[in-house]
């Protein structure tokens, strides 16, 4: 192997995991030391896939394809949280671990005295969701079925949190947590990462309360955006009124949540990602009977 390419190639490599920028100059001589380092972090991320993938087999979730895009979904963090860990905004970016902002999702919700269950699932790293609501109590349930990859990636960088992230998929969400359970439901560009979305929206409209809420946030079709690659193997859209277009190269189904014991609203506008770009997004807001 030409050395000058591998060189350039590893320290590329290290860049990018570790979120410096290019112009970060890497000292003569350590080409050993750096190949060493990839290679731990590459290992790293290998032994959290395969405990996700245990945690998988456990709740026989997740299709072969499905499961091939763990070990990209963890890179993907690990790069995060190794540039915002460094960065000037650490402190903020922290305190999102601490969910001591406001629940900004109580006109969706019927009001009362009682406690509030709320789920976030597919959340990542963190939910997105405070616990502050006036003198009410919200309960957060933090759900992922990379929970344990993310727990030991948090660890790794000494992140405090107020939440245990617990396993968890879209797919199973009241089997696992059980129906007629939360008051309020999100998920965040989550259904389209989803092995099976048409059932991800069914088991969160059983695991609502009578009364209950749940919201999507997703861009519209990401599955095609993103070439189908890593998680992204199924593209969402807005259909008619109530209704989602569920669709990828071989399927196209459309889940309509009246069927389901849910009066949906759907709106549509332009969200920006993180690479500034502006696309088309939805959001629905679901109401349970």
């Amino acid at each position: 192997m030409n050395n000058r390419f591998y060189k350039d190639s590893v320290i590329k490599g290290l860049r990018k995991l570790a979120g410096r920028a290019n112009h970060v100059v890497i000292p003569k001589g350590r080409i050993f030391q750096l190949r060493a380092y990839e290679e731990s972090v590459t290992g790293s991320l290998s032994m959290l896939t395969d405990a996700v993938l245990n945690d998988c087999a456990q709740h026989n979730v997740g299709t072969e394809e499905w499961k091939s895009g763990i070990l990209d979904e963890l890179r993907f963090w690990w790069n995060i949280l190794a540039k915002r860990t460094r960065s000037p905004e650490k402190a903020v970016f922290l305190e999102k671990f601490l969910l001591k902002h406001d629940f900004a999702y109580g006109d969706q919700l019927d009001g009362g005295p009682r406690d509030i269950e709320v789920l976030d699932i597919g959340c990542a790293l963190f939910p997105a969701i405070g616990r502050n609501f006036g003198n009410q109590t919200v309960h957060v349930t933090a759900a992922d079925p990379l929970a344990t990859g993310y727990n030991r990636l948090m660890d790794l960088f000494g992140i405090e949190r107020q939440y245990n992230l617990v396993f968890g998929v879209a797919e199973q969400t009241a089997t696992i947590f059980g129906e007629d359970r939360f008051d309020f439901i999100l998920a965040q560009n989550s259904i389209d990462h989803s092995y099976d979305p048409a059932s991800a929206f069914d088991q969160i409209c059983k695991a609502l309360r009578s009364g209950g809420a749940a919201q999507f946030e997703h861009y519209s079709n990401e599955a095609e955006n993103q070439n189908y690659h890593g998680f992204h193997k199924w593209n969402l859209e807005p259909h008619s009124e109530g209704c989602i277009r569920i669709w990828n190269l071989q399927n196209d189904v459309l889940f309509d949540f009246s069927e389901h014991g849910c009066e949906a609203k759907i709106h549509t506008y332009k969200r920006k990602k993180h690479s500034g770009a502006e696309v088309e997004a939805f959001q629905v807001r679901v109401k349970k009977a």
